[in-house]
Protein backbone atom coordinates (compact mmCIF):
# COMPACT_ATOMS: atom_id res chain seq x y z
CA UNK A 1 0.00 0.00 0.00
CA UNK A 2 2.70 2.27 0.26
CA UNK A 3 4.91 1.23 -2.76
CA UNK A 4 4.59 3.50 -5.92
CA UNK A 5 5.46 0.73 -8.81
CA UNK A 6 7.62 -2.60 -8.47
CA UNK A 7 8.49 -5.39 -10.28
CA UNK A 8 11.90 -7.98 -10.99
CA UNK A 9 12.97 -11.60 -10.70
CA UNK A 10 14.37 -13.90 -8.27
CA UNK A 11 18.02 -12.48 -8.26
CA UNK A 12 16.73 -8.36 -8.89
CA UNK A 13 13.88 -6.33 -7.48
CA UNK A 14 13.30 -2.85 -8.05
CA UNK A 15 10.61 -0.65 -6.41
CA UNK A 16 9.49 3.16 -6.19
CA UNK A 17 8.72 5.26 -2.74
CA UNK A 18 7.68 8.22 -1.70
CA UNK A 19 10.41 10.18 0.62
CA UNK A 20 7.07 10.52 2.94
CA UNK A 21 7.06 6.91 3.19
CA UNK A 22 10.65 5.98 3.24
CA UNK A 23 10.72 4.96 6.49
CA UNK A 24 7.76 2.80 6.74
CA UNK A 25 8.80 0.95 4.81
CA UNK A 26 12.66 0.53 5.60
CA UNK A 27 10.89 -0.76 9.15
CA UNK A 28 8.30 -3.12 7.51
CA UNK A 29 11.44 -4.56 5.42
CA UNK A 30 13.80 -4.92 8.69
CA UNK A 31 10.42 -6.56 10.40
CA UNK A 32 9.77 -9.18 7.52
CA UNK A 33 14.12 -10.06 7.67
CA UNK A 34 13.99 -11.03 11.33
CA UNK A 35 10.40 -13.41 10.84
CA UNK A 36 11.40 -14.60 7.29
CA UNK A 37 15.44 -15.46 7.82
CA UNK A 38 16.68 -17.33 10.47
CA UNK A 39 20.31 -16.88 11.33
CA UNK A 40 21.24 -20.63 9.66
CA UNK A 41 19.18 -19.60 6.48
CA UNK A 42 22.01 -16.70 6.16
CA UNK A 43 25.56 -18.75 6.21
CA UNK A 44 26.94 -19.52 3.03
CA UNK A 45 27.04 -22.75 2.34
CA UNK A 46 28.45 -25.00 -0.82
CA UNK A 47 26.33 -27.74 -2.50
CA UNK A 48 28.76 -30.48 -3.98
CA UNK A 49 28.23 -31.99 -6.84
CA UNK A 50 30.85 -35.00 -6.05
CA UNK A 51 33.40 -36.25 -4.41
CA UNK A 52 35.97 -37.46 -6.37
CA UNK A 53 39.70 -39.06 -5.89
CA UNK A 54 43.16 -37.26 -7.27
CA UNK A 55 43.22 -39.66 -9.90
CA UNK A 56 39.74 -38.46 -11.37
CA UNK A 57 41.00 -34.58 -11.81
CA UNK A 58 42.21 -35.05 -15.57
CA UNK A 59 42.19 -33.12 -18.75
CA UNK A 60 39.57 -35.67 -20.31
CA UNK A 61 37.22 -35.57 -17.50
CA UNK A 62 36.97 -31.45 -17.96
CA UNK A 63 36.17 -32.03 -21.74
CA UNK A 64 33.17 -34.21 -20.58
CA UNK A 65 32.41 -31.89 -18.01
CA UNK A 66 32.77 -28.79 -20.68
CA UNK A 67 29.74 -30.83 -22.88
CA UNK A 68 27.15 -29.58 -20.42
CA UNK A 69 27.72 -26.15 -21.23
CA UNK A 70 26.55 -23.59 -21.16
CA UNK A 71 27.09 -23.16 -17.40
CA UNK A 72 24.53 -20.68 -15.66
CA UNK A 73 22.17 -19.67 -12.65
CA UNK A 74 20.27 -22.57 -14.07
CA UNK A 75 22.94 -24.93 -14.79
CA UNK A 76 25.42 -23.96 -12.62
CA UNK A 77 29.95 -24.85 -13.13
CA UNK A 78 29.82 -28.86 -11.70
CA UNK A 79 31.22 -28.46 -8.24
CA UNK A 80 33.67 -30.70 -6.82
CA UNK A 81 35.50 -31.69 -3.85
CA UNK A 82 38.87 -33.39 -2.52
CA UNK A 83 39.57 -34.41 0.92
CA UNK A 84 43.43 -34.58 2.52
CA UNK A 85 45.58 -32.99 -0.89
CA UNK A 86 49.03 -31.72 0.95
CA UNK A 87 50.01 -28.25 0.15
CA UNK A 88 53.32 -28.32 -1.27
CA UNK A 89 53.39 -24.30 -1.97
CA UNK A 90 51.73 -21.61 -1.07
CA UNK A 91 51.89 -18.04 -2.68
CA UNK A 92 49.97 -14.73 -3.04
CA UNK A 93 49.51 -13.52 -6.52
CA UNK A 94 48.11 -10.78 -8.30
CA UNK A 95 48.99 -7.61 -6.24
CA UNK A 96 48.72 -9.87 -3.32
CA UNK A 97 44.83 -10.43 -3.87
CA UNK A 98 44.41 -14.10 -4.97
CA UNK A 99 46.62 -16.89 -4.00
CA UNK A 100 47.98 -19.93 -5.86
CA UNK A 101 48.84 -23.40 -4.28
CA UNK A 102 50.70 -26.37 -5.34
CA UNK A 103 48.90 -29.21 -4.16
CA UNK A 104 49.60 -32.97 -4.12
CA UNK A 105 47.60 -36.35 -3.46
CA UNK A 106 48.29 -39.83 -4.61
CA UNK A 107 51.54 -39.14 -5.99
CA UNK A 108 49.61 -36.22 -8.83
CA UNK A 109 50.29 -32.52 -8.27
CA UNK A 110 47.76 -30.12 -9.05
CA UNK A 111 48.06 -25.95 -9.62
CA UNK A 112 45.51 -24.54 -7.97
CA UNK A 113 44.16 -21.21 -7.60
CA UNK A 114 42.28 -19.15 -5.61
CA UNK A 115 40.92 -15.56 -6.07
CA UNK A 116 39.83 -12.87 -3.43
CA UNK A 117 42.11 -14.33 -0.79
CA UNK A 118 45.47 -13.66 0.35
CA UNK A 119 47.94 -16.43 1.44
CA UNK A 120 48.57 -14.74 5.14
CA UNK A 121 44.43 -15.41 5.40
CA UNK A 122 44.54 -18.82 4.61
CA UNK A 123 44.47 -21.22 8.16
CA UNK A 124 46.96 -23.56 7.03
CA UNK A 125 50.86 -23.85 6.01
CA UNK A 126 52.67 -25.25 3.29
CA UNK A 127 53.14 -29.60 4.00
CA UNK A 128 49.08 -29.26 5.96
CA UNK A 129 46.85 -31.34 4.36
CA UNK A 130 43.48 -29.48 3.23
CA UNK A 131 40.42 -30.77 1.98
CA UNK A 132 39.21 -28.47 -0.69
CA UNK A 133 35.79 -27.65 -3.06
CA UNK A 134 36.77 -26.42 -6.82
CA UNK A 135 35.72 -26.18 -10.14
CA UNK A 136 37.80 -27.79 -12.87
CA UNK A 137 39.41 -26.10 -15.81
CA UNK A 138 42.06 -26.51 -18.20
CA UNK A 139 45.39 -23.99 -18.62
CA UNK A 140 46.77 -23.72 -21.43
CA UNK A 141 50.54 -22.75 -21.31
CA UNK A 142 53.05 -22.76 -23.66
CA UNK A 143 51.07 -24.98 -25.79
CA UNK A 144 50.85 -27.78 -22.80
CA UNK A 145 47.51 -28.58 -21.31
CA UNK A 146 47.11 -29.32 -17.50
CA UNK A 147 44.06 -29.42 -15.25
CA UNK A 148 44.03 -26.09 -13.02
CA UNK A 149 41.73 -25.88 -9.74
CA UNK A 150 39.57 -22.88 -9.45
CA UNK A 151 38.73 -23.25 -5.41
CA UNK A 152 35.84 -21.88 -4.13
CA UNK A 153 36.39 -22.86 -0.33
CA UNK A 154 39.38 -24.66 1.64
CA UNK A 155 39.54 -26.29 5.15
CA UNK A 156 42.66 -27.89 7.25
CA UNK A 157 41.86 -31.35 7.13
CA UNK A 158 40.91 -32.56 10.68
CA UNK A 159 42.18 -29.59 12.13
CA UNK A 160 40.15 -30.13 15.85
CA UNK A 161 41.77 -32.81 17.91
CA UNK A 162 41.17 -33.84 21.32
CA UNK A 163 44.18 -31.69 22.51
CA UNK A 164 42.38 -28.43 21.28
CA UNK A 165 39.57 -29.68 22.95
CA UNK A 166 40.81 -29.80 25.97
CA UNK A 167 42.61 -26.70 25.47
CA UNK A 168 39.42 -24.77 24.88
CA UNK A 169 37.76 -26.12 27.41
CA UNK A 170 40.68 -25.18 30.00
CA UNK A 171 40.54 -21.51 28.82
CA UNK A 172 36.61 -21.38 29.19
CA UNK A 173 37.57 -23.16 32.72
CA UNK A 174 40.24 -20.36 33.20
CA UNK A 175 38.15 -17.38 31.92
CA UNK A 176 34.43 -18.16 33.10
CA UNK A 177 35.00 -20.05 36.49
CA UNK A 178 36.03 -19.22 40.00
CA UNK A 179 37.86 -22.26 40.14
CA UNK A 180 41.43 -23.04 41.19
CA UNK A 181 43.99 -22.01 38.97
CA UNK A 182 48.08 -21.64 38.61
CA UNK A 183 50.43 -19.26 37.19
CA UNK A 184 51.20 -22.07 34.32
CA UNK A 185 47.18 -20.94 32.83
CA UNK A 186 47.52 -17.75 32.61
CA UNK A 187 50.07 -15.79 29.79
CA UNK A 188 53.55 -14.66 30.66
CA UNK A 189 55.47 -11.57 29.05
CA UNK A 190 57.07 -13.63 26.78
CA UNK A 191 53.05 -15.05 25.49
CA UNK A 192 52.39 -11.58 24.95
CA UNK A 193 54.74 -10.40 23.62
CA UNK A 194 54.93 -13.05 20.98
CA UNK A 195 51.68 -12.53 19.86
CA UNK A 196 51.98 -8.90 19.56
CA UNK A 197 54.86 -9.35 17.45
CA UNK A 198 52.84 -11.74 15.13
CA UNK A 199 49.92 -9.52 14.87
CA UNK A 200 52.07 -6.59 14.26
CA UNK A 201 53.58 -8.92 11.29
CA UNK A 202 50.38 -10.19 10.44
CA UNK A 203 48.32 -6.78 9.68
CA UNK A 204 51.18 -5.09 8.40
CA UNK A 205 49.01 -4.77 4.95
CA UNK A 206 45.98 -2.90 6.52
CA UNK A 207 44.57 -3.03 3.06
CA UNK A 208 41.45 -5.38 4.18
CA UNK A 209 38.97 -3.66 6.68
CA UNK A 210 38.14 -7.01 8.21
CA UNK A 211 39.84 -10.26 8.37
CA UNK A 212 39.33 -13.25 10.17
CA UNK A 213 41.98 -15.00 12.31
CA UNK A 214 42.54 -19.12 13.05
CA UNK A 215 43.99 -19.06 16.66
CA UNK A 216 44.68 -22.51 15.95
CA UNK A 217 47.13 -21.55 12.93
CA UNK A 218 48.23 -18.00 14.37
CA UNK A 219 49.85 -20.12 17.08
CA UNK A 220 51.86 -22.09 14.86
CA UNK A 221 52.67 -19.73 12.83
CA UNK A 222 54.04 -17.93 16.05
CA UNK A 223 56.23 -21.57 16.76
CA UNK A 224 57.57 -21.60 12.88
CA UNK A 225 58.37 -18.04 12.96
CA UNK A 226 59.65 -17.48 16.47
CA UNK A 227 60.62 -21.38 17.55
CA UNK A 228 58.35 -20.29 20.63
CA UNK A 229 55.24 -22.55 21.81
CA UNK A 230 52.23 -20.95 23.62
CA UNK A 231 49.58 -22.91 24.45
CA UNK A 232 46.38 -22.57 22.68
CA UNK A 233 44.14 -21.41 26.05
CA UNK A 234 46.92 -19.00 26.88
CA UNK A 235 46.79 -17.37 23.54
CA UNK A 236 42.73 -17.11 23.88
CA UNK A 237 43.48 -15.25 26.69
CA UNK A 238 45.71 -13.07 25.54
CA UNK A 239 43.62 -12.05 22.29
CA UNK A 240 41.04 -11.27 25.26
CA UNK A 241 43.70 -9.22 27.17
CA UNK A 242 44.58 -6.93 23.81
CA UNK A 243 40.98 -6.25 23.30
CA UNK A 244 40.35 -4.84 26.87
CA UNK A 245 43.67 -2.67 26.33
CA UNK A 246 42.50 -1.46 22.89
CA UNK A 247 45.02 -3.29 21.03
CA UNK A 248 42.29 -4.95 18.94
CA UNK A 249 38.68 -5.47 18.61
CA UNK A 250 37.59 -8.64 17.54
CA UNK A 251 34.39 -10.57 16.87
CA UNK A 252 33.77 -14.27 17.61
CA UNK A 253 32.82 -16.28 14.35
CA UNK A 254 30.99 -19.35 15.71
CA UNK A 255 33.33 -20.11 18.11
CA UNK A 256 36.40 -18.29 20.15
CA UNK A 257 38.93 -20.32 18.07
CA UNK A 258 38.21 -18.13 15.01
CA UNK A 259 38.07 -14.40 15.78
CA UNK A 260 37.21 -11.85 12.80
CA UNK A 261 39.69 -8.81 13.51
CA UNK A 262 38.46 -5.11 12.66
CA UNK A 263 41.43 -3.72 11.12
CA UNK A 264 40.64 -0.11 11.15
CA UNK A 265 40.53 -0.30 14.85
CA UNK A 266 44.21 -2.18 15.70
CA UNK A 267 46.57 0.33 17.97
CA UNK A 268 50.20 -0.98 17.89
CA UNK A 269 52.05 0.75 20.03
CA UNK A 270 54.84 3.31 19.07
CA UNK A 271 56.84 2.82 22.01
CA UNK A 272 54.90 3.71 24.64
CA UNK A 273 54.33 0.76 27.38
CA UNK A 274 51.18 -0.91 27.51
CA UNK A 275 49.97 -1.99 30.99
CA UNK A 276 48.95 -5.45 30.58
CA UNK A 277 48.91 -5.99 34.28
CA UNK A 278 46.55 -4.03 35.56
CA UNK A 279 43.36 -5.69 33.04
CA UNK A 280 40.70 -6.89 34.96
CA UNK A 281 41.24 -10.06 33.35
CA UNK A 282 44.69 -10.11 34.64
CA UNK A 283 44.16 -8.79 38.02
CA UNK A 284 41.37 -11.59 38.62
CA UNK A 285 43.45 -14.46 37.06
CA UNK A 286 46.43 -13.55 39.57
CA UNK A 287 43.23 -12.74 42.25
CA UNK A 288 42.82 -16.68 41.88
CA UNK A 289 46.39 -17.60 42.02
CA UNK A 290 46.87 -15.84 45.25
CA UNK A 291 43.94 -17.66 46.75
CA UNK A 292 45.18 -21.24 45.64
CA UNK A 293 48.40 -20.48 46.98
CA UNK A 294 46.97 -19.56 50.39
CA UNK A 295 44.37 -22.62 50.35
CA UNK A 296 47.53 -24.36 49.74
CA UNK A 297 49.54 -23.17 52.99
Amino acid sequence: DILIKYGGHELAAGLSVTRDNFDTFKKRMNEYAVSAFSKCSLEKSLEIDALIDAGEITIENVEEIAKLEPFGLSNPTPLFCCNSMQVVSLASIGENKHTKMILKKDGKTFVALMFGRQSCELPFLEQDCVDIAFNMDINNFKSQQSVQLVIRDIRLSNPFCSDTEKELERYFYIKNDNGKISEEDIPDRDDFRAVYTMLKKHFSDLSVSVREIDVCHFIRLVKLKFDFQIPLSCALIVFDVFEECGIIKTQYCNSPLTRRILTDSLHFSSGEKIDLVNTKIMQNLYSRIEQFQEDIN
